[in-house]
């Protein structure tokens, strides 16, 4: 942590007006975090800074910008950790109400969980190893002794296993401290306990981003204590590559894409309150097939979308924003998808605080139906809801419940449509 760090607090969605920005660190911020739109302000080296959907800290060369969500700190960690099929927001040994900040927040509870993890030792396992060696160990590489050793014995092609720290779930916890560290946290007793756990790690070699994503991790009873540190682990690392050692400056960054968080928890809830399997209820389409022209050149993905024998029987969007009955652009893609799919009705989902609902629908849930009647033979119908993300973790989640209950009628709506 650096003590002279200027800090810069920012609101979701929200302008802050005659920021002081150099050069570079406006190029940073904007190259750091997406959607994030800087304006010249009134004032020379003043500008209006209003950031997105994206939340969490940047740290700059000598800045340090906080991006606030608007929703609360604990209902944020809960729908991201949801979706990340985790349930570390149920932990009530550890005081979330007592920090002020996203990534102190997720800081905070992630030291807790390693230091319980770590609490008998590292975890070891065995790692497959390929290496000349000047004598047998493990199994003998016979088409690799031939092709780069042939008629020469030592050294021998061998492949063994070796008990180590080194493996990937070490991997992922380090590389995770690693990264909070990086991001300038404000509480020092945070910043003192991950550095004593990162140095019971230097035997192990941090987990580097890639294209691939953060590996998953198999549980058994081996790992299992490691599980909650784990999955906040992969919390922390999913936008890594968004590091600003990766681009022009120095820095880094914790911070994730509530529109992204909004809709794989919408996924994933409704598809636990369904009771459908993945391969059922997937995200995105997850490779079926769904175009809007015959000719297959215009694909489809539906955020929400159920399969059965290779039909799509239900589609829906979600959207976090707030709007009063569902924008015209929202409203055009439910209507492709059910229009592809050949469906009466599809859904549109938005995210919205209690106020919005009361204005909008009467009541947190209600629906708002578009009639379309020139679209296919019978019509389309459009219908249209919100989720009041600001109450309690089982008050989300009984909203979702009543979601699923529409979503089944809309299935249903399909079999009767397709009699008529």
């Amino acid at each position: 942590m650096v003590a002279s760090m200027r800090r810069l607090t920012l609101v979701e969605h929200q302008t802050a007006h005659a920021v002081q920005l150099t050069r570079a660190q406006r190029a940073a911020l904007q190259g750091a975090v997406p959607e994030i739109a800087i304006s010249p302000g009134v004032r020379a080296g003043c500008f209006d800074v209003t950031p997105g959907a994206w939340v969490g800290v940047v740290a700059l060369d000598g800045l340090a910008v906080e991006i606030r969500p608007k929703l609360p700190l604990r209902n944020v960690l809960f729908l991201a950790s949801y979706a990340a099929g985790s349930d570390v927001w149920r932990d009530t040994r550890v005081d979330l109400a007592e920090q002020d900040s996203l990534v102190e927040l997720v800081a905070s509870l992630f030291a807790t969980h390693v230091r319980r993890a770590l609490a008998v030792g590292l975890l070891q396992g065995y790692r497959t190893e390929d290496a000349a060696l000047p004598t047998v160990r493990g199994r003998l590489r016979f088409d690799q002794q031939v092709r780069s050793r042939f008629g020469q014995f030592p050294p021998a092609e061998v492949r063994y296993d070796v008990l180590t720290e080194d493996i990937v779930e070490n991997r992922l916890l380090k590389a995770a401290l690693v990264h909070l560290l990086g991001v300038s946290l404000r509480s020092p007793d945070t910043v003192a306990t991950l550095r004593r756990l990162l140095s019971r790690f230097e035997r192990v070699e941090p987990w580097r981003s890639h294209r691939a994503g953060v590996p998953t991790v198999a549980y058994s009873p081996l790992n299992r204590r490691y599980r909650p540190a784990l999955e906040l682990a992969r919390l922390i690392l999913r936008d890594a590559s968004l590091d600003l050692g990766a681009g022009s400056a120095p820095g880094a960054c914790f911070l994730l894409d509530m529109d992204r968080v909004f809709e794989d928890f919408i996924t994933t809830a409704l598809r636990d309150a369904l009771d459908l399997s993945v391969r059922a209820f997937p995200h995105g389409c997850a490779g079926r097939q769904l175009t809007l022209d015959a000719a297959s050149s215009l694909p489809l993905l539906p955020d929400l979308s159920w399969w059965e024998d290779g039909r799509c029987v239900f589609a829906g969007d979600v959207k976090y924003k707030r709007t009063r009955h569902g924008e015209q652009a929202d409203l055009y893609q439910v209507l492709a998808y059910s229009t592809a799919a050949g469906l009466p009705a599809g859904l549109l989902v938005y995210a919205a605080g209690p106020d919005h609902l009361a204005a909008t629908y009467g009541m947190p849930g209600q629906l708002a139906v578009h009639e379309v009647p020139h679209a296919g033979n019978t019509g389309k119908a459009l219908h249209v809801t919100a989720l009041d993300l600001n109450g309690s973790p089982s008050d989300i989640l009984a909203q979702v419940a009543l979601l699923a209950q529409r979503v089944r009628r809309l299935r249903l709506a399909v079999r009767d449509h397709a009699v008529a």
